[in-house]
């Protein structure tokens, strides 16, 4: 565990520490406890992956004795219920200060509110996602905030259940309580709620038969002739999961990193020691991370390597010879004894495998037999159960997909709201109000917004979060300023990706502690190799390559293909 400058003076001692090991989305955490001399440390990471660095420490001095401001701001910071009170009170400033009208209804107003809620409190707080999306759907519910059917078929906002309808001695029909919570739970019936659990359950039956492990072990093994080949197996490794392990952190954490950081340290890279090769490695894994999961919309992924090694630094192997030939040989005999050690493709892998390909295939020719790819999910996890590939106890102790599918169901149905009530379309016209004078050509206007949601992007500690916060907002936006619908779609789709490519700068509590786009990120930062203004910089530099890339290739690209 490395510590900030500045903590080595303090005083040493043995005492039992907590260190807080959080989860990609904020909805996994454990807590342990370690002896650590002197220290008081937090570690980011998460729970799956097989190697961590603290990097951000403070000494128990400077916590102790330090004033009773100090003890409430700690308070402050440790409690969950806590820090979400700032979210809470601008939750009640715009439902209580914002007047209905332009389109908003006292609901659609309730339900903007509680937007905005759930999403400030995803940037400020330390409380888990799941939590977050709870409490968002109970206000919802408990106040009525939906949309109810009386019982002649009138459609009417739930607070209105019971009451006289206007100028009529009648009175609307209808529950609005049990309304309300039937349609706060709406989500959790949705088909891509269904297709996203099916497939986190997929990609950890990649990761627990070792399938997964085999295939980028032997891309290593016939790639690894140099560190730029290493570097591109890296990328395949990351292309070929990319259809099956749709979590960032399962993909790159839990299976290529590992591998990553076993293979830099064959070549005798370490933090504190020639870390070059292992920072360039490092880099192209989070990187390459991000590409894999926006690369089946494009094929401009490999325009993007040379400037990767050129900003990561000389490619070396980190041993004896400067053109790292025998440090490659060292990997690849590393990555050759852990073939060995999987021994033969065993049966589990060889029904995965055919399942898989089974899946690629009917998810291509849907359109020709007509059946719904979450239906196809759903029963691979069925046949994959009945050959015992894996167990139910596999699929209660995958607690990712559990809680991702119940923030998830959340998320869709607040998503669902803010269209029904009219708050993406209100949101989207205080946007295009705000930016239609940069230009009348739909062109122009369509690149500005697509560059402000990337950019945006910097904003988050969840590409998650970002997307449910800002796609339909921007999309409202461009079709009131009437921009070409597929280009915007696609460069919002293309960039939710890549956006993730900085560590997030977040004004906190806490200035020691940095917030992250997602999970692969923490997990490759953690290792140690680069400092914070490196990945920042290189971050930085490469935003500015895939923006170059999709809109300097992109754009005709997309011509050719009647986009605009």
């Amino acid at each position: 565990m490395k510590a900030q400058p500045g903590s080595a003076n303090s005083p040493r001692h043995e005492s039992m520490v907590e260190i807080e090991i959080a989860g990609e989305t904020g909805g996994e955490s454990s807590r342990v406890s370690s002896p650590v001399p002197g220290e008081s440390a937090k570690l980011l990471g998460s729970n799956s992956g097989p190697n961590y660095n603290a990097f951000a420490v403070g000494s128990e001095e400077t916590r102790v004795g330090s004033g009773q401001g100090t003890m409430w701001l700690d308070m402050y910071r440790q409690s969950r219920s806590l820090s979400l009170l700032p979210s809470i009170l601008l939750g009640l400033v715009i439902w209580y200060g914002v007047q209905p009208g332009d389109g908003l209804t006292p609901t659609s107003v309730h339900v903007m509110a509680v937007f905005v809620s759930v999403i400030c409190a995803l940037l400020t707080s330390n409380c888990e996602m799941s939590v977050i999306v709870a409490f968002a759907l109970a206000v919802l519910s408990f106040t009525r905030s939906f949309e109810c059917e009386t019982k002649d078929g009138i459609a009417i906002e739930c607070s209105r259940c019971g009451l006289r309808k206007p100028g009529l001695k009648e009175i609307y029909q209808c529950d609005g309580y049990k309304e309300a919570f039937e349609q706060a739970l709406s989500g959790y019936s949705n088909d891509i709620n269904w297709l996203v659990f099916c497939a986190f359950h997929l990609g950890h039956a990649v990761k627990i038969t070792l399938l997964g492990k085999r295939l980028s072990l032997l891309l290593i093994k016939y790639m690894g002739w140099s560190i730029l080949g290493l570097g591109y197996a890296i990328t395949i490794s990351e292309l070929l999961l990319g259809p099956f392990v749709p979590s960032n952190a399962a993909r790159g954490g839990s299976i290529v990193l590992p591998i990553v950081t076993a293979v830099a340290t064959s070549l005798g890279s370490k933090p504190t020691h020639n870390p070059a090769t292992g920072r360039y490695l490092m880099l192209v894994g989070a990187h390459s991370n991000l590409i894999s999961a926006s690369f089946y919309l494009t094929g401009e992924w490999i325009f993007l390597y040379g400037l990767d090694e050129w900003v990561s630094g000389p490619s070396t192997g980190g041993g004896e010879d400067t053109d790292g030939n025998a440090a490659t040989r060292k990997a690849r005999v590393l990555v050759e004894g852990q073939l060995q050690a999987l021994g033969p493709m065993s049966v589990k892998e060889k029904q995965l495998s055919l399942t898989l390909l089974s899946c690629l295939f009917l998810w291509a020719t849907d359109p020709y037999t007509g059946l719904n790819a979450t239906g196809i999910a759903f029963t691979a996890i069925t046949v994959l159960l009945l050959m015992e590939t894996i167990t139910w106890k596999n699929i209660l102790d995958n607690t990712k997909a559990w809680d991702t599918f119940f923030w998830l169901g959340g998320f869709i149905t607040i998503a669902q709201q803010l269209t029904d009530n009219g708050v993406s379309a209100f949101l989207g016209r205080w946007m295009s109000d705000a930016i239609q004078h940069v230009s009348t050509s739909p062109l122009i206007i369509c690149i500005v917004l697509s560059l402000a949601y990337f950019f945006s992007t910097f904003l988050f500690s969840s590409l998650t979060a970002h997307i449910v916060a800002f796609v339909g907002p921007f999309l409202e936006a461009g079709k009131a300023l009437n921009v070409p619908g597929m280009l915007l779609v696609g460069l919002l789709g293309y960039f939710s990706s890549l956006g993730g490519c900085m560590l997030t700068q977040l004004v906190q509590l806490d200035p020691s502690q940095t917030s992250f786009s997602t999970g692969s990120v923490v997990m490759y930062f953690a290792e140690g190799y680069v400092s914070r203004s490196y990945w920042f910089a290189v971050g930085f530099m490469m935003s500015a390559v895939y923006i170059t890339v999709f809109l300097s290739i992109g754009l005709p690209w997309w011509k050719l293909l009647g986009w605009y």
